[in-house]
């Protein structure tokens, strides 16, 4: 090969060598003119020292450096590694910033969750309320079924081939053989098997769902009310007509009619519910409107159950009663469509939260104020539902048997000076409480549902042995005969609704633990819970061996160490304890009992109170160990 031809092929490595010397002067300064060049070879060479000194030039750079102009070359190549290495050099800085900023934010996160994290902690029972209802209307369960379907099928195809070629082969090789065929069959057309899973899942679903995929409601109730809501909207009064300028109902007693109930609370509710969620979202039907009505308030149900247990035991008790009110089963299925039942529930629970707001109250016109707001809801609850007053029977009581405690204890003082009534402050803010609710709860009653009514809170727990009289006056036959939830309950069907015995007996233990005590529990007190214990343990213990007992005895053996306790304090005279909460939530746990002997739908009304009593028999524990 000539000479001419290597010309046309050479390539001028020089160029690249003085890229790298310009690399290696980096960080010196240099004055006058730049160093002069060597001849380059034009053999395919490569100076590798040179390269190694361009490595070591990065790392002497601690200074400034400037580049003084060499040849066009040499500066299209240059670079400024100085600047670069300050960059990185920042950059740490600002790591080292920023992991300072940090570790200052955790301290106000912290911070932040010492001050609010009460508010997570009763978040956590709501999301998990909200949640397995909004199931109801998701209806994930049909997934199941159509996978169990589906999967089935095949391997009764696959069972069928096998018994058709092994006939003798043993039931254990058999399904082996299936159950390996099926994973093959799995790995390769897993998405055919999927599609058809999802497919049979909504074919289950239309069983549940109208002609437009919209769920139907699984009672007969809230078809009842759900006509009086579509009236409401249509026309604004519940009634198909109005007779007297009264809401009249000409479909029901047909031919005759009636005139519609005044409780109708949950019709106008659920009517302004839905206009109120319309206007955001247009395409919301009404019936999906209803069970987001209920959904909403079992969520506020369950936040009520946590401040009463939180006010009681602290945020554990709270925690857990929220939880276990969340997921109760007689609460649950009660608060899954739109029913009325919710209301059952939620105004109890509002006028016992504010019940037991007034128990740390000093100011007077504070107690004065949530007594009268308590007797304007429980006025509000008549509209709601007939048998209103059983809460409104179990809060007289305890405010009664109160009193007397108080009076018992100062009687002594009282009898020299009468006006030691208005002047000690515990009798003095009962007295307010009993007079103002009871007055207010009088005015509401009457304003919003006549003089009848009020009366019947008096003669209602009277008239429950006769719910289910076959004959009535006013209606014949009784149709409460034939409606299956109004069945009679037992004690034992009654404990399982709650979750079980185990569940049952700690909700028993905060009966007793619910007793609060200024200035801690003492030795005394000590062993007087562990004796309860004891004594609520053998109930469950003689029922385990075969011992009957009667609805009556149960309602002795829980009240039992309650009423001992009261009787102790005021033999000693020991005004130091508040049984206020603790005879509240046993009346309410022995009279619902009571009730759902006689209609099993009743247990429903014991749930707030078994959820609050678990509640605060968990929190006072772990306050006891806590302060070990």
């Amino acid at each position: 090969m000539d000479s001419k031809e290597d010309e046309e092929i050479s390539i001028d490595f020089g160029k690249i060598k003085n890229f790298f010397k310009s690399d290696k002067m980096e960080g010196k300064k240099v004055e006058g003119t730049s160093v002069a060049e060597k001849k380059e070879d034009e053999d395919l060479s490569i100076d590798f020292g040179r390269i190694k000194n361009f490595f070591k030039s990065e790392k002497k750079e601690e200074t400034k450096a400037s580049h003084t102009a060499k040849d066009d070359e040499d500066m299209e190549l240059s670079f400024d590694f100085a600047k670069v290495k300050k960059f990185f050099k920042s950059g740490e800085k600002g790591i080292k910033g920023a992991e300072d900023d940090i570790a200052i934010e955790w301290g106000k996160i912290i911070d932040f969750f010492k001050k609010y994290g009460v508010i997570f902690i009763a978040l956590i029972p709501i999301i998990l309320s909200i949640y397995v209802r909004m199931q109801a209307g998701i209806l994930p369960i049909t997934d199941d079924w159509a996978a169990n379907s589906v999967i089935n099928g095949i391997k009764s195809q696959m069972r069928s081939g096998i018994d058709q070629q092994y006939p003798n082969l043993p039931d254990a090789n058999k399904n082996a053989l299936v159950e390996t065929e099926f994973q093959k069959v799995l790995s390769q057309n897993k998405a055919q098997i999927d599609e058809q899973v999802k497919a049979t899942s909504q074919y289950f679903k239309s069983f549940f769902q109208d002609e437009n995929g919209k769920n139907y409601m699984p009672d007969i109730d809230p078809y009842y009310w759900l006509r009086y809501t579509k009236n409401i909207i249509e026309h604004g009064y519940p009634g198909d007509v109005l007779k007297d300028s009264k809401s009249f109902d000409s479909l029901q007693l047909a031919p005759i009619g009636r005139f519609v109930y005044p409780d109708m609370f949950h019709s106008y509710s659920w009517a302004y519910f839905y206009k109120f969620l319309h206007f955001f979202m247009p395409d919301m039907s009404l019936i999906r409107s209803g069970f987001l009505l209920v959904i909403f308030f079992s969520a506020l149900c369950v936040l009520l159950v946590f401040l009463i247990a939180k006010k009681i035991a602290g945020n554990v008790g709270g925690f857990f009663a929220g939880m276990i009110m969340a997921v109760n089963g007689a609460f649950l299925s009660r608060s899954l469509h739109p029913d009325n039942d919710i209301w059952v529930i939620f105004f109890p629970l509002v006028v016992t939260w504010l019940f037991v707001t007034t128990i740390d109250e000093k100011n007077t016109l504070k107690i004065a104020a949530i007594s009268i707001l308590a007797g304007f809801l429980t006025g509000l609850f008549t509209l709601g539902w007939s048998g209103w007053w059983y809460i409104f029977d179990f809060l007289l009581a305890t405010i009664a048997i109160t009193f007397l405690y108080l009076v018992l204890i100062n009687f002594s003082e009282i009898k020299r000076n009468p006006k030691v009534l208005g002047s000690n402050i515990a009798i003095r803010n009962i007295i307010i409480i009993g007079f103002l609710y009871f007055l207010s709860t009088l005015a509401f009653v009457v304003m919003f549902s006549g003089w009848s009514s009020f009366i019947g809170s008096f003669l209602g727990p009277l008239s429950f042995p006769s719910i289910k009289a076959p004959v009535s006056a006013s209606l014949w036959p009784n149709v409460l005969t034939t409606v299956a939830e109004l069945n009679e309950g037992s004690i034992d069907g009654i404990i399982n609704s709650m979750g079980g015995q185990f569940l049952f007996f700690i909700s028993l233990l905060g009966l007793i633990l619910a007793i609060s005590k200024t200035g801690g529990i003492r030795r005394f007190d000590f062993f007087y819970i562990i004796a309860t214990i004891i004594f609520y343990g053998a109930y469950f213990l003689l029922r385990k061996i075969g011992v009957d007992m009667s609805v009556f005895g149960l309602f002795i053996w829980i009240m039992l160490p309650i009423f001992i306790r009261i009787g102790i304090s005021v033999y000693k005279k020991d005004p130091s304890y508040d049984f206020k909460l603790s005879l509240l939530l046993s009346l309410w746990v022995v009279s619902t009992i009571f009730a759902s002997i006689k209609g099993i739908r009743f247990t429903l009304l014991l749930a707030p109170a078994f959820s609050v009593a678990f509640g605060v028999a968990l929190g006072k524990i772990y306050i006891y160990l806590s302060s070990v």
